[in-house]
């Protein structure tokens, strides 16, 4: 994370190879400076402090000749763990400013069934798209209370944003689900709709939007994608 101060940083060189040492072509090596981002600053001014982050969603904006990222941050809240999305931007991709309060907070309807977590997001920016809804973020959403102390039943919803820093969840007349956020439940997919729904990764092309998500069925658990 980038603090006043602090000096460029374009990486750190990779050790070198020795002669005739080649690297498959889809190889990946981790960054010798990693990791990028810690969760050391509060979850927004005057929340509790974060205490993981994960699942990443990056892209660079043309527009504004800046990388963006999405990521999902935790924390304790009572005594159980809720989840939202941050954001952060970068000139090089290496080096990360994060953004005060939260993009994409949980619904603060405790009935709503993205209550208590929203996380795993991927955002799309779409110049075409109208100027508010120019970000498209999905994610998935959960609320623990669903179950009591079990476990809870995440869903896929979508939300918006004009500047991909704080995002609106799809307005309940819009949603197939009819409620505010809401895409895919897991009766959609599930037979009897026993089961979860998570993690996704959605890719525009000319001929439309193509969804790729994490399935938990039943209470085995049992996982898969689709």
């Amino acid at each position: 994370v980038e603090r006043p101060g602090d000096e460029p940083d374009r990486g750190r060189t990779p050790p070198e190879r020795a002669a005739g040492d080649e690297v498959p072509r889809h190889a990946w090596e981790r960054d010798p400076g990693n990791p990028r981002l810690m969760p050391s600053f509060d979850v927004a001014p005057g929340a509790p402090p974060a205490r993981a982050v994960s699942a990443p969603s990056v892209a660079y904006d043309a527009a504004d000749q800046t990388w963006k990222m999405w990521f999902a941050v935790h924390w304790k809240e009572g005594e159980g763990v809720r989840a939202g999305v941050k954001y952060a931007e970068s000139s090089d991709g290496i080096r990360w400013t994060v953004a005060d309060p939260l993009a994409f907070a949980p619904a603060t309807d405790a009935d709503a069934w993205d209550h208590t977590e929203v996380d795993s997001p991927c955002v799309l920016i779409q110049p075409d798209a109208p100027a508010d809804r120019r970000y498209l973020l999905y994610y998935a959403g959960a609320n623990r209370r669903d179950r009591g102390s079990g476990p809870s039943l995440p869903r896929i919803g979508v939300a918006f944003s004009a500047s991909g820093r704080r995002f609106t969840r799809l307005p309940a007349e819009e949603s197939p689900q009819g409620a505010a956020g809401l895409l895919l439940a897991p009766q959609d997919v599930v037979p009897a709709g026993a089961g979860a729904l998570s993690d996704p990764e959605v890719v525009c092309t000319e001929g439309g939007f193509h969804l790729w998500y994490t399935v938990f069925r039943g209470a085995s658990g049992e996982a898969g994608e689709r």
